[in-house]
């Protein structure tokens, strides 16, 4: 066997063997022999290495009852305190940056405020090499990769980034500049909702592999699992749910359609369905929040409001269940504030929207996702999929 095969196959071993502990936490060597078939000799050097390079570490079981003369049962984990992705949340008003551990732990958290999107890719060197690379050195953490999370759509195919929630429209040049900008690391670009759909999938109890993600904020985003993958990764290329038409004679949307979820469900939008509900412009709600409270006040305004957006929501959630029949829908995003009397009605309304024999079946529920879910998913995403142990990534650039 040749040097080369060698090395692919070691790869793929410390590849197998990192993503079985993180699959498998507190797993010990000899579990993990029998989950991957590799050979007990082979699975002590993949551990030593990884161990070595703090990607997982190892520790003592607790209420170990091993008798004299016996070695201590150990278990294995995914580090949590120094090897690590940097996670760029690129959002409308602010770039958030997140040290995120091999474990998913947040090491570091850094807010800068942004009003020109044009200078993102500046801006973001700036307080790389100004605050979070000094305290990282400090605490003596590893940085692995830098990923940008973008709210809009990554097109590896066409090599664009597409934003109208930022204004920036088929932009071909960010990504390179950033590359640029960091050349000792590699660099990726995945979408908001891609990387909060992952995070669901990987860090809670979800065990359905054919679900969902909707993501409610400002506008509306959905990623589609199918067989416990994300249907054409992490770049928001596959579904566009936010620019699903949902009423055909609509309001125009940034996208040059009409009627679109992003303008109809998103907060961009909810201004100006209040005032159709009997809000002034003054005071109708900008946020699900608002809104929450003024439904747990009795306000009859925000009651038609909620049942307005309740039946447009099951109306666009009922043509999603008829394409792709997820087992499962997850509500996230700052749309998860809405409550379980929202949420209640979106499932009755569903059950008579789309497909019947899909729709009756499928379960709705909201987001079981702490906080940093965007930066946890967008980390562990990473890892899992392009993350190398073995060849040099430094120029490695990946969209999605």
């Amino acid at each position: 066997m040749n040097a080369l095969s060698q090395k692919m196959i070691r790869e793929h071993n410390l590849k197998l063997i990192f993503l079985t502990i993180a699959d498998n936490p507190r797993v010990t060597r000899a579990e993990l022999a029998k989950k991957t078939r590799l050979t007990k000799t082979t699975v002590s050097s993949l551990v030593d290495e990884l161990l070595a390079g703090y990607f997982i570490n190892e520790n003592d079981f607790e209420g170990n009852c091993a008798g004299p003369g016996r070695r201590p049962l150990s278990v294995l984990e995914l580090d949590g305190s120094r090897s690590c992705v940097l996670v760029i949340s690129w959002e409308k008003k602010r770039l958030v940056f997140t040290l995120a551990a091999m474990n998913s732990a947040v090491l570091m958290n850094r807010e800068a405020e942004i009003s020109d999107h044009g200078r993102a890719a500046s801006l973001m060197e700036k307080i790389y090499g100004e605050r979070v690379l000094p305290a990282s050195r400090d605490a003596g953490y590893r940085i692995l990769s830098v990923c940008v999370v973008f709210p809009g759509i990554v097109d590896s195919e066409k090599g664009k980034l597409h934003s109208t929630v930022l204004g920036i429209l088929d932009d071909g040049d960010v990504h390179t500049d950033l590359k640029n900008r960091f050349p000792d690391l590699p660099l990726a670009f995945f979408n908001d909702t891609a990387s909060l759909g992952y995070a669901e999938s990987k860090l809670t109890e979800l065990n359905e592999k054919d679900f969902a993600f909707i993501n409610l904020n400002e506008g509306v985003g959905a990623v589609l699992f199918a067989q416990g993958g994300m249907h054409r990764g992490a770049g928001a290329v596959a579904c566009q749910f936010g620019h699903l038409s949902l009423d055909r004679n609509g309001p125009e949307c940034r996208c040059g359609n009409r009627g679109c979820a992003d303008i109809l469900l998103g907060e961009i939008g909810l201004a100006s369905r209040g005032v159709e509900a009997g809000y002034s412009r003054a005071d109708a709600p900008g946020n699900y929040r608002r809104l929450r409270g003024d439904l747990e006040s009795g306000d009859a305004r925000a009651v038609l409001l909620a049942e307005a957006l309740a039946e447009d929501l099951a109306y666009g959630l009922g043509i999603l269940v008829s394409l792709a029949n997820p087992r499962i829908i997850v509500i996230g995003g700052r749309g998860a504030a809405m409550g379980e009397e929202f949420l209640s009605s979106v499932k009755g309304k569903l059950k008579s929207r789309g497909f019947m024999r899909f729709t009756e079946d499928v379960d709705v529920h909201y987001t079981r996702l702490s906080g940093a879910a965007v930066p946890r998913g967008a980390a562990r995403y990473f890892m899992d999929t392009h993350y190398s142990f073995t060849n040099p990534m430094d120029d490695a650039l990946f969209l999605g």
